[in-house]
């Protein structure tokens, strides 16, 4: 029996944070990173958004997994455009710092695929010139079903890093 859902779903472009695997005290670990999701005007200071993304898609796991130390390394940077999903917000007490006792919120998801994938500015992965995706995706569908079945291509996200961006985290870890 076939279940069917409403969901909401988002691409975008942004930087790749945090890869780690939480291991929760019941049930199996899973691989989360942080996503520093881009958004304002092209050309201009773009403004990030936090996202608290759990890996789902196999795909996207398998290079996050891939590329884990370079990701951590916070003098490098690494630009995707990924898809995302189940967006909602999670509130919270803080536990520790300045602001202990003070309510916080994340903004929580799902990270189903990673489109393109930019380390240091240099395209290291294109999810179109993917083999493994093209037979999926032609195996689903056929003809004119095949052309929409197809990812839309995201042209901005692994050809070169926002200007402003490029050195941006490579300050904050030097802080």
């Amino acid at each position: 029996m076939s279940s069917e859902y409403y969901d909401i779903s988002v691409s975008a472009c942004g930087f790749l944070n945090r890869v780690r695997t939480v291991k929760p005290a019941e049930g199996e670990a899973y691989l989360v990173c942080t996503f520093a999701a881009l958004r304002g005007a092209k050309g201009e200071r773009a403004e990030p958004t936090y996202f608290d993304a759990k890996v789902v898609g196999d795909q996207a796991r398998a290079l996050l997994t891939q590329h884990e130390n370079v990701i951590n390394d916070r003098a490098r940077n690494v630009f995707a455009a990924v898809r995302l999903s189940d967006l909602y917000v999670k509130s919270f007490v803080r536990e520790r710092g300045e602001r202990q006792g003070e309510p916080g919120f994340a903004l929580k998801t799902r990270l189903l695929a990673i489109e393109s994938l930019a380390i240091d500015g240099v395209v290291v992965y294109r999810r179109a010139d993917d083999p493994a995706t093209s037979a999926r995706r032609s195996t689903r569908a056929s003809g004119a079903d095949a052309a929409a079945a197809a990812p839309s291509t995201v042209t901005t996200a692994g050809e070169a890093v926002p200007e402003g961006f490029r050195n941006r985290r490579a300050a904050a870890a030097r802080r």
